[in-house]
């Protein structure tokens, strides 16, 4: 799955900031992949704003934020030089293999007290190290 790709299965679905992954969204630079990624849509009557292209477990928005920190990487060594690394300041908290074979990791940042998701488009998990890994059956137990 090529970036491009990845954000719009993962980040497109119910952004309100575009329709798919087209100009001028869509950012290869960045390491977001789009320039403004915003989770538009919302969960009745919870409240809750929900990102409908990733899996529950890492696709609620943080209370009181309006973007979800959604990070597209090609690579866990792309995550490395990122600066991302995981470390006491970047937590895996949960992390995933999706039937894509890209690894998705929800990451908590105790410092700024906020998370962010990281979608690595590879079977990485065992470099990434989670807290808890997250099987299928586990996301589908979920609300």
């Amino acid at each position: 799955m090529t970036k491009r790709e990845a954000v719009k299965k993962y980040l497109c679905p119910g952004c309100v900031c575009g329709i798919g992954p087209h100009d001028p969204c869509y950012n290869e630079d960045s390491q977001r992949g789009c320039r403004g990624h915003v989770a538009g849509s919302m969960i009745f009557p919870v409240g809750c704003t929900v990102a409908l292209g990733l899996p529950n477990g890492f696709n609620r928005v943080k209370s009181g934020e309006d973007v979800t920190r959604v990070y597209v990487f090609s690579s866990f060594d792309e995550v490395v030089r990122s600066g991302c690394a995981y470390n006491q300041l970047n937590v895996p908290v949960w992390a995933h293999v999706d039937e894509h074979g890209s690894t998705l990791v929800r990451v908590y940042m105790p410092r700024r007290n906020t998370s962010q998701i990281h979608v690595i488009l590879e079977n990485c998990i065992d470099r990434v190290k989670p807290v808890h890994t997250i099987t299928a059956k586990d996301i589908k137990e979920m609300d």
